[in-house]
C-alpha cells in the first residue's frame, strides 16, 4: 500500500537536512519556489508525524485497507482536486467516449469543439472522412 504524505513536521525541510546545487535562472519560476519555499516551511508543517504512524497502523490493521493512503489535508485536497479535474474532462468527452460501442452504427460522436471524424466501414482499409456535428 503506497502512502501519499502532505507535509509533516520530520526536519525533512530542515536547512541541515538539505543539500542544494548551485541554482539554474530557468528553472526560477518552477523548481526554484519549491528551493526556496521548502526550507523556509520547517517546523510550519501541518502534518504531525505522531498522527501519520498512528494512522498507518490503523489502517494496517482495518480488515479492508485502501489502495493508497493519503496523509495529511494538503495531500487529500491535491487529490481531490486531480479527482474532480479528470471528473470534468470525462464528462465533457463522454460522447465520444460512449460511441464506439459496436451497437453505436452511424453514431456520430463529436467532441466539445463540435468536430467529428467517422470513419466509412466497407472495410478494415476504408476511407476516413471528416464531418461537423450539428451544433
Amino acid at each position: 500500500m503506497p502512502v501519499e504524505p502532505g507535509s509533516f513536521r520530520t526536519g525533512f525541510a530542515g536547512r541541515g537536512a538539505l543539500r542544494q546545487t548551485a541554482a539554474i535562472p530557468a528553472y526560477a519560476a518552477t523548481a526554484g519556489l519549491v528551493r526556496t519555499n521548502l526550507p523556509n516551511s520547517d517546523g510550519r508543517q501541518e502534518g504531525d508525524p505522531d498522527k501519520a504512524a498512528a494512522a498507518i497502523l490503523t489502517v494496517l490493521a482495518a480488515e479492508k485497507t485502501p489502495l493508497r493512503l493519503l496523509l495529511g489535508n494538503d495531500a487529500t485536497d491535491a487529490i481531490h482536486a486531480r479527482l474532480d479535474a479528470a471528473r470534468a474532462e470525462t464528462l465533457e468527452w463522454e460522447t465520444v467516449s460512449r460511441s464506439t460501442d459496436f451497437g453505436d452504427q452511424g453514431a456520430l460522436a463529436a467532441g466539445p469543439g463540435g468536430t467529428a471524424h467517422v470513419l466509412d466501414r466497407r472495410g478494415l482499409d476504408g476511407p476516413v472522412r471528416a464531418a461537423t456535428a450539428p451544433g
